[in-house]
């Protein structure tokens, strides 16, 4: 059995052997009939060993290497047993034969280590042999096999066990600069040992013995991330797991400090410090942080010469391939073990038992996920498990480019072999998979997870039974490696390729921003240094693994084929297996990493230049399966897998996105290679590109903002992110006719649908939920809201970059400041920084898109609609007055490049906005209808236009000012057309919540139970506060209670005070194991962003929420105690607050400056007008349905405190802005709010 030592290879074990071996006793005929003669096993033995003390001192070579190759000379002279026409010679030429390998075997067992040879002289004579390349030095598998039958005890099995450890233990440590002859040495004996069942066998055995080592339960991440680098370091394949180059990013971290000290120009004393040309000097802590750095930093001039580094690169990635080949053949001879005595499959199970098991206790390595991934660098070393990954892959290899090259074997494939109920049937090879979300959004159950566990347990009792494989109930080869793969991507590649990207990209800002010291420093005048060679050993070392051409292939072949396969599920729907799952959906086994896994790692091929791989696979079925995904929101409900297959479209279609290391031509254009201009051709070339991607991204686009179980601190997710993909996809499509014509068609299907809900509307009849005019204005909007809190945040932190600058400028005042203080704003100023570039690049790529979509004839019908189109109007006005306006003196930075600001280029592209729109009557009503419409900035603006000798766009928009101007005056401003608000406007409940809730959800039992104890809980013993002062409300659907609104009053002495904050709540499937989604509805139709922490679209950002960065997990969601009682209590607390300028990251600093305290009061002043606006004046003319009376109530009461506030908020207002712009505004709204109050 494979769950006991092994003894000896004859069936029945070591009693057999030996009744075999007294057997062998002969009798031989004289061939003159004489009486016969009985030779025995001993006589033959005293005969070989004169002949061998005879020939030692002639023609043997010295030593027991010598000895070995005599005999087995002799071995393979004796004459063939098949060419011996009777039986008595037959049975003498296998005794001898026997004999004689017995003889060689002799020592073995016994061989002991002394001051010359580590394992022995036996052994290592045994080594030699079976390392040599050919004959007449190389042990020849018969010789090896017939010595092995002398293998009758345990002392012997043990002995030849070592044999085994000794040949793998050849491997390690490997340093990569013996070359290609040393490493060809091991791989010819492990070859050797490998392709004998016996040596098999015992190798089985040992794996199951490492199986009863390693974890079997839950353990804390730290003791099973030890117990997992213990094992990487015991485990007898671990020296041919180690040849490895991928870096450590431990080391590299804890190195990292030297890399960038050389960049003022002198010498570091750490070693770290490199010339600008020619050789380059590495650190020594660099030079070990991989066992390939040596390959590297060998060459004379790396890496500044390009051919010795690729040279190296090559001979690296061919050996690493030459590892991966030779574990995968090692795993394929597991698999297909078929040794005397043991029952079909039981080298498959052990393989498979040991392959789930080395998974699951490298689980924790996904704990970072891929935002955290350098903060939690968990479990075995990388290397290890890149090469554990590439055997695995390497065994799917054969039915993915089966059936992506429609070979008619693998034709039912997806349908006999790769059956989502594995999951459920097969959880003990699954480990925490089954606590994953799943892509239907729900999670698993502690309960399945103890399942999973006793199966774990189960799995040693099934490897010691008589028919393991039937004992653990195994699916199909080919199941069991599709599904063991998955783990693999999932536990072994990606984490890899997070940890790789975050390192890299961590050392590079380091570098640049040292480089932008040094060069500051330096006047501005120093040329800049290039990265230090450390930058290029990450690089090289860790690439030449990851994107090693077979497993990268491979890898390829198989991430191409679960989404196809995932797609076929989508479309298919088959229904699980009676026992696998309660749902009616296949998809709720299926955990979301496997899309999300696949999806990330071909775009991290793509990225990394590598489209060519995605050569050998069609890519009109992948994106015709990618476009299934997204057409299928309800069946994939995580936006975080959406993000990533948005991504991937990204990168195909325009793989030049965001890579530095691409040169721009003479013409602007930037350099494709062949591989990636076929790749996009191919992909615009698809039906799917062309008719099927274009509404599937507009959906995904407005369905962003809501992400259930979002955890920021782990999921790198950003919806302005995925948003600004999804506008780069379009533009790259809009290029394309056919493309461009799909986007027309939806345009004008949403303007006829606005214009009939605006008809219903004007006629008295309910349209509708949701944004009037459908998927497309949908889209629209969402880009607008995109758009203005880009823009207007972009522009917030140049203000305060210039504050800053203008601080430093008086060298006397700052160097007066005391050390911390100023160390507060130097990291301020660092933040802003950072951040202020990112997302004017974002904003800019959005104003774009929308000048693209504006300008066309047809689409531009769609901007007239309403909402858009005072939502336009609003976004307009609003960026003029902040490009021209009496502010903008505040965005004059020092370097506004640096930044990706041109304030002209800006003006420019929103003018041209303003302009394609100022052609239609609708929009130059609705920029009069605005409370911001100012002729004077509008005049403002064209004559700075004028002034830059921009002329066109200065008449275009003196053009637009006059058509407007000349409606104010005709005295039909406001009255020509009433704006009609349809259902949607009128405050419904939030339509993206609604449709969620439309969708099946299975078994609510739980979430109801939690709920209904909540709401009951809000009138007992978790009360909300109900005070004039403060005060929280809570609203419950009566049919879906699930779907909840809320409404905050503004706590006093705050810029909210008396307003009325309408939020809407809605409880997801899974609650309250995840947190629910809430939303703010009171933003002026995304014209007011009333918080750092509430968005203009309504995003709440909140911790206990999952959308904003918790500083532990006390402050995070849990599903035990926390509740919509924390939640509200946590924001009227912390988010309505009185100075919610410092609630901004990296803001808090800043309190108690002067540069803090004034950017705060003019926050609060704007705010304050928005409350006035939208929180109080807007209710009073349009309370919500349903809380009609709770409105007329609340300012009843409050109508004292805003008579007696009034003066003093005119007062701050004035204060705030010299320019008089907030003074003027709020005399306006404060009025209107007056008139409105004394009518209650």
């Amino acid at each position: 059995m494979l769950g006991q030592p092994v003894i000896c290879p004859a069936a029945g074990g070591a009693a057999a052997a030996a009744a075999n071996l007294s057997a062998l006793r002969l009798t031989c005929l004289v061939p003159s009939g004489s009486p016969a003669a009985r030779i025995r096993p001993s006589d033959l033995d005293l005969l070989l060993g004169t002949w061998l003390a005879r020939t030692a001192a002639t023609t043997a070579p010295a030593g027991r290497a010598g000895q070995l190759l005599q005999l087995q000379a002799a071995f393979s002279r004796s004459p063939a047993v098949s060419e011996l026409h009777s039986e008595a010679p037959r049975r003498l030429v296998l005794l001898l034969g026997l004999r004689l390998a017995a003889r060689a075997a002799v020592g073995i067992e016994d061989d002991e280590e002394d001051l010359f040879y580590e394992t022995g002289r036996t052994t290592q004579a045994l080594l030699q042999a079976l390392a040599a390349p050919g004959p007449p030095r190389a042990l020849s598998p018969p010789f090896l096999a017939a010595m092995l039958c002398s293998c009758t005890s345990q002392g012997s099995a043990a002995a030849w066990g070592r044999v085994l450890g000794s040949v793998l233990k050849g491997f390690g440590p490997y340093k990569f600069t013996g070359g290609v002859t040393e490493l060809e040495q091991h791989m010819v004996a492990l070859d050797r040992v490998t392709g004998d069942q016996v040596l098999l066998r015992q190798l089985a055995h040992m794996l199951c013995q490492e199986l009863l080592t390693l974890p079997q339960g839950p353990l804390p991440p730290a003791a099973a991330s030890a117990a997992a680098q213990a094992h990487a370091k015991r485990s007898v394949l671990a020296p041919l797991l180690c040849v490895a180059a991928a870096v450590d990013p431990l080391a590299v971290l804890r190195a990292g400090s030297g890399f960038f000290e050389s960049l003022g120009g002198g010498s570091s004393g750490g070693g770290g410090g490199y010339a600008p040309s020619g050789a380059a000097k590495v650190s020594a802590a660099a030079a070990g942080m991989s066992p390939a750095t040596g390959l590297f930093t060998c060459l004379r001039s790396y890496p500044s010469n390009a051919g010795e580094a690729d040279g190296a690169r090559r001979i690296l990635t061919a050996l690493l391939g030459r590892v991966g080949e030779a574990m995968h053949q090692v795993a394929k001879r597991l698999a297909g073990l078929k040794a005397a005595g043991l029952p079909a499959g039981s080298g498959r199970e052990v393989l498979l038992s040991w392959l789930a098991a080395v998974a699951a206790a490298n689980e924790m390595r996904c704990k970072g996920g891929e935002y955290s991934a350098l903060q939690h660098l968990l479990g075995a070393p990388d290397g290890f498990m890149l090469t554990l990954t590439a055997a695995v892959l390497r065994l799917t290899k054969p039915f993915a480019s089966g059936y992506l090259t429609e070979h008619p074997k693998f034709g039912d494939l997806l349908t006999k072999h790769l059956n989502p109920s594995y999951y459920a049937s097969h959880s003990h090879r699954l480990g925490s998979a089954v606590l994953e979300t799943t892509l239907s959004g729900q999670r698993g159950s502690p309960a399945a997870a103890g399942a999973a566990g006793q199966q774990q347990q189960q799995q040693q009792q099934w490897l010691l039974a008589a028919d393991p494989a039937a004992a653990a109930g195994a699916a199909s080869f080919i199941s069991e490696v599709f599904f063991m793969a998955q783990r693999y991507l999932h536990v072994g590649l990606m984490p890899a390729v997070h940890r790789y990207t975050k390192l890299y990209s961590h050392l590079w800002e380091r570098y640049t921003t040292a480089a932008a010291d040094a060069a500051a420093a330096a006047g501005g005048s120093a040329q800049r240094l290039p990265p230090p060679p450390e930058l290029s050993l990450v690089h090289d070392c860790s690439i030449a693994q990851l994107l090693q051409p077979d497993m990268a292939a491979d890898a390829v072949q198989f991430a191409v084929l679960e989404i196809v396969w995932l797609a076929d599920l989508l479309t298919s729907k088959p229904q699980p297996d009676k026992n696998s799952s309660s749902s009616s959906s296949v998809l709720s086994l299926v955990p979301e990493s496997v899309l999300s896994d696949a999806a990330a790692w071909l775009t991290f091929v793509i990225q990394q230049g590598q489209s060519e791989q995605l050569a050998a696979v069609p890519i009109g079925l992948l994106m015709r399966s990618l476009v299934t995904v997204l057409e299928h929101p309800s069946e994939v409900r995580s936006l975080l897998v959406v993000a990533k297959v948005v991504q991937l479209l990204l990168v195909m279609l325009a793989p030049q996105v965001n890579l530095e290391r691409r040169t721009r031509g003479a013409l602007g254009r930037s350099n494709l290679s062949p591989g990636e201009m076929a790749l996009v051709a191919s992909v615009l070339g698809t039906s799917a590109a062309q008719q099927q991607l274009v509404p599937a991204l507009m959906r995904v686009y407005g369905q962003a903002d809501f992400v259930v179980g979002l955890d920021v601190d782990r999921d790198d997710y950003d919806k302005f992110t995925m948003r600004h993909q999804i506008d780069q996809i379009l533009e790259e499509l809009w290029r394309d006719e056919r493309c461009r014509e799909c986007i027309r068609q939806h345009a004008t299907a949403s303007a006829a649908a606005a214009a009939a809900a605006a008809a219903a509307a004007g006629a008295g009849t309910a349209a509708a939920g949701g944004v009037p005019g459908g998927l497309f204005a949908g889209f629209v909007s969402a880009v607008l809201n995109d758009l203005m809190y880009l823009f207007k945040d972009s522009l917030e932190r140049l203000a305060d970059i210039k504050q800053i600058e203008d601080s430093k400028a008086d060298a006397a005042a700052w160097a007066a400041l005391a050390e911390d203080v100023r160390a507060d704003k130097e990291a301020f100023y660092r933040g802003q920084q950072r951040t202020a570039g990112g997302f004017m690049a974002l904003a800019r790529t959005t104003l774009e898109l929308l000048n693209t979509l504006s300008g066309d004839a047809v689409i531009a019908r769609t901007f007239l609609q309403q909402p858009l189109l005072g939502k336009t109007a609003y976004a307009a006005l609003h960026f003029l007055e902040l490009l021209v306006g009496p502010r903008c003196q505040s965005l004059q930075v020092a370097n506004p490049g640096r930044y990706n600001f041109d304030c002209q280029a800006l003006l420019l592209s929103m003018v041209q906005l303003a302009t394609q729109l100022g052609k239609h009557a609708e929009f130059l009503q609705a920029l009069t209808e605005e409370s911001e419409f100012d002729p004077k900035l509008l005049q403002t603006a064209v004559d700075l236009l004028n002034a830059s000798h921009a002329y066109a766009a200065a008449d275009s928009l003196a053009a637009v000012l006059a058509a407007a101007v000349a409606r104010t005056s005709s005295g039909r401003r406001a009255k020509q057309i009433k704006r009609q608000r349809t259902s949607a406007e009128a405050g419904a409940f939030n339509s993206q919540f609604s449709a969620m809730a439309a969708q099946p959800e299975g078994d609510a039992s739980q979430k109801l139970r939690r709920l209904g104890r909540e709401l009951r809980d809000l009138r007992g013993k978790t009360r909300l506060p109900v005070a004039a002062a403060a005060a929280c409300y809570v609203r419950q659907d009566a049919e879906r209670p699930d779907k909840v609104r809320c409404v905050i009053s503004g706590p006093q002495d705050t810029p909210y005070e008396g307003g009325l904050f309408v939020f809407d709540v809605y409880f997801p499937p899974g609650y309250p194991n995840v947190p629910p989604l809430m939303v703010l509805e009171t933003t002026g139709e995304g014209r007011a962003r009333f918080n750092p922490n509430l968005y203009a679209d309504g995003k709440v950002c909140l911790s206990l929420l999952g959308t904003w960065h918790g500083g532990d997990e006390a402050s995070k969601w849990n599903p035990s105690s926390s509740s919509l009682f924390q939640i509200l209590l946590s924001m009227q607390g912390m988010i309505f607050v009185e100075d919610p300028y410092f609630n901004e990251p990296n803001v808090e600093r800043m309190r108690g400056t002067s540069e803090g305290n004034i950017t705060s009061m003019r926050y609060n002043a704007e705010l304050r007008l928005h409350t006035l606006r939208w929180a109080v004046l807007e209710l009073l003319k349009k309370p919500p349905p349903g809380l009609e009376e709770l409105v007329q109530h609340h300012f009843r009461v409050l109508r004292g405190v805003f008579a007696s506030r009034a003066g003093r908020w005119l007062r701050e207002a004035a204060q705030a802005d010299p320019t008089g712009t907030f003074y003027r505004r709020m005399v306006k709204v404060m009025g209107e709010v007056v008139e409105r109050l004394a009518e209650l």
